[in-house]
């Protein structure tokens, strides 16, 4: 029997997955593999400012320098880079948030953090920017290298999973030739929620991603305003995201892509030419705050859901609390990150 079953291999099944093994846990990871998911084509953002009020995350110092470390240990384990620290330029939009950003600047932390700046060259902004360092997980290239090290380890099955498919017994949860002690859900799915822990109440929300070329831009930096442009390792820019919690198809919306491409045109003086739009649905809970934990109904059904936005960060830090939650306590009911 698996100790471990765990569904999905996008950021939270990733790091949940390799966190267990580290622990000693025998684990087999069954993914979809699907191209355009929402891990896949997210930007892969480690930012520590947020939001119009130009507030420092909540994660920020501690849990972000956590979770970076965890990252590089990673690189190391996989002998793989994914991981890029880019300076970040957020211009700012008003003459609100500069007055935000002077009293903001009498938090000595964020004024360790933040330097007040001029726009990057080929922007525009009339009430100035602020720099301050960020990352960029490179999602591509972090999320082969594990598919690689699981399928090395025989720890990953590339199929779609049908929930009436997972037969759950009083010491096991049987999915096809396979035992689990537990089965993990970390693919964000709604029907997951509505079967199996009914306390979640999801809000999913879709945003879109567009690609675009300007060759006159310097890649290697991050430029946000609201929206942001960062580079891809495709060459090309990425420009994002839109979100919304109202839609109906999980293809790209043409009004919100227009929109993303107008706001550039109005911040970017230099030429560009726009690419392909993808779209992504992230698995956010109504309160904002990321769940991991089992299920009332069947004990042996856990879940890691609701990270949002804010996956890139947290999903080191869930995964290493989902393990030290099992070692006290197997089987525990949900808990807010």
């Amino acid at each position: 029997m698996i100790d471990f079953g765990i569904v999905g291999q996008g950021l939270a099944g990733s790091w949940l997955a390799m966190t267990l093994i580290q622990a000693g846990y025998s684990v087999l990871v069954i993914d979809d593999a699907q191209p355009d998911s929402a891990s896949r084509i997210a930007a892969g953002l480690l930012n520590p400012v947020t939001g119009p009020r130009l507030t420092l995350s909540p994660h920020y110092p501690h849990d972000w320098h956590y979770s970076i470390a965890r990252y590089r240990a990673l690189e190391s384990q996989l002998s793989t880079p994914f991981l890029t620290e880019y300076p970040m330029s957020r211009l700012l939009n008003n003459a609100s948030e500069r007055v935000q950003l002077a009293q903001r600047l009498q938090n000595p932390l964020f004024a360790s953090l933040v330097s007040p700046s001029l726009p990057p060259a080929g922007w525009q902004s009339e009430f100035g920017a602020i720099t301050y360092p960020a990352h960029q997980l490179n999602m591509t290239v972090y999320l082969d290298a594990i598919r690689d090290f699981l399928k090395a380890n025989k720890a990953l099955t590339t199929t779609t999973v049908s929930l009436d498919d997972c037969i759950v017994e009083t010491d096991t949860v049987r999915w096809g030739a396979h035992r689990f002690s537990a089965l993990i859900f970390c693919s964000g799915a709604r029907d997951v929620a509505q079967r199996w822990f009914s306390e979640i109440e999801l809000k999913p929300a879709k945003g879109e991603i567009v690609e675009i070329e300007c060759p006159g831009l310097s890649p290697a930096q991050i430029v946000n305003w609201g929206h942001w442009l960062c580079p891809s390792d495709t060459g090309l820019f990425k420009l994002g995201a839109s979100a919304y919690w109202q839609w109906s198809t999980p293809e790209p919306d043409p009004k919100h892509v227009a929109h993303l491409v107008a706001d550039l045109r109005s911040r970017l003086t230099i030429p560009f030419k726009v690419g392909k739009a993808t779209a992504g649905i992230r698995p956010s809970a109504r309160n904002r705050r990321a769940i991991y934990g089992f299920s009332r109904q069947s004990p042996r059904i856990g879940c890691i859901t609701g990270l949002g936005g804010t996956g890139t960060i947290t999903s080191p830090l869930i995964a290493e609390r989902f393990v030290q939650a099992w070692r006290n306590t197997p089987f525990f009911p949900l808990r807010l990150l």
